[in-house]
C-alpha cells in the first residue's frame, strides 16, 4: 500500500514478543491494535519503550491466515539537536524488505544519479571468501566494473552538532551486522 494511504496511529509500547502480544491482543482495550513488526532490530531511537508515543503508519492485510491483520511499515522519530531539545522529525521504516524494494526499483528507474551508469542489476548476491554473505545488489557496467551495493534500515536518525542530519546502522550492537560490514570491506580492499 502506498504510505499516504496507510492507517496512521501512535505507538504506546512494544508487547515483549509473542506472549506479550497474545496477552495484549486478548484484552478488552479500545483503539489499540497489535501490529507484526517485521525489523528484528533493537529500534532504541523509535521510543517504543515507554519513553514516548511516536506517529506510526500501519499496513493492512485482507490475508485471513495472518495471525496479525496489520504491519509497523513507518514509524516518526524525532531527530534530537545536539543540545537535547527536539528538533525536526523523519519517518523511518520498520520493515527491511519494502526498504529493498523501494532501492530496486530506484536502481531500475536510474533515479540515484551516481549509480545510473550501470547497465545490470544483480540481487542477493553471494560473495565473500565462504560465501556465507550476500549483498543486496551487484550493479555491472558493460565494461565488467562492479559496484556493491549494500542497504540498510537505519532506525536511529539524529542532528550531528555539525546540523547534518545523520543516520546509523547498526542502532545497537550486532555481531552479524559487525560481520557482514568486515566481509564488505573486504570487498573494497580487494
Amino acid at each position: 500500500k502506498a504510505v499516504d494511504e496507510a492507517p496512521e496511529g501512535v505507538a504506546v509500547g512494544t508487547t515483549g514478543g509473542a506472549a506479550g502480544a497474545e496477552e495484549l491482543a486478548g484484552e478488552d482495550v479500545p483503539d489499540v491494535t497489535v501490529c507484526h513488526c517485521p525489523d528484528p532490530g533493537a529500534m532504541r531511537s523509535f521510543g517504543l519503550d515507554g519513553g514516548r508515543t511516536p506517529e506510526v503508519m500501519l499496513s493492512t492485510s485482507e490475508n485471513p491466515a495472518r495471525k496479525y491483520r496489520h504491519t509497523l511499515e513507518l514509524v516518526r522519530v524525532p531527530s534530537p539537536t545536539a543540545g537535547g531539545s527536539s528538533g525536526s522529525s523523519t519517518w523511518v521504516t520498520a520493515h527491511p524488505a519494502r526498504t529493498n524494494a523501494i532501492v530496486a526499483e530506484a536502481l531500475e528507474r536510474r533515479l540515484i544519479p551516481a549509480l545510473g551508469s550501470y547497465s545490470s542489476i544483480f540481487r542477493e548476491v553471494r560473495f565473500g571468501s565462504t560465501s556465507k554473505s550476500r549483498v543486496d545488489f551487484v550493479l555491472t557496467r558493460d565494461s565488467g566494473t562492479r559496484c556493491f551495493v549494500e542497504v540498510k534500515t537505519v532506525t536511529h536518525v539524529f542532528d550531528a552538532p555539525s546540523g547534518v542530519r545523520v543516520a546509523l546502522f547498526p542502532d545497537a550492537q550486532s555481531e552479524r551486522a559487525r560481520r557482514h560490514l568486515e566481509d564488505l570491506m573486504g570487498v573494497v580492499r580487494g
